[in-house]
């Protein structure tokens, strides 16, 4: 069996959870976000990371965070509510601190494809995600 790695950075915490093949969450891991942001947050993701892949031989890792992503998925462009990841190259040093490939996404955009893969939009053609949290977003899927 392979299993994938979500991790979600929010503006309080840092949420982990290690997926099968059927899109079951088979184990979590939290810690809360550094206010200071910058390499202290990009490290304590490492930290949920590497806690989870302890157990568990990950295949692929992904990382959702709410700001702007540059079109390569590899860069957080602007971030409102974390302070200094501005510009952060974010796959490059998680990569650097995991041993894993990392994708990149916006926060928003990864609740509305898991909600059409895995949940209450999987049997629709459209889904809308709304998203409220720190910060409010949303994602289409069309």
């Amino acid at each position: 069996m392979s299993f994938a790695l979500g991790i979600d950075v929010g503006g309080t915490k840092v949420l982990g959870g290690v997926i099968d093949d059927h899109g079951s969450i088979v184990k979590t891991a939290r810690r809360d976000t550094p206010r200071e942001g910058g390499i202290a947050l990009t490290q304590t993701i490492a930290d949920v990371a590497l806690d989870l892949m302890q157990e568990f031989e990950v295949d692929a890792v992904g990382v959702s965070a709410a700001g702007f992503i540059s079109s390569d998925r590899k860069t957080m462009l602007a971030t409102p509510n974390i302070a200094g990841w501005n510009g952060v190259r974010l796959t490059d040093q998680l990569e650097e601190l995991i041993s894993r490939k990392v994708v990149l996404e916006n926060d928003a955009n990864s609740a509305a494809w898991g909600e059409k893969k895995f949940g209450a939009g999987k049997d629709y053609k459209t889904v809308i995600m709304l998203t409220v949290g720190t910060g409010l977003g949303g994602g289409l899927i069309a």
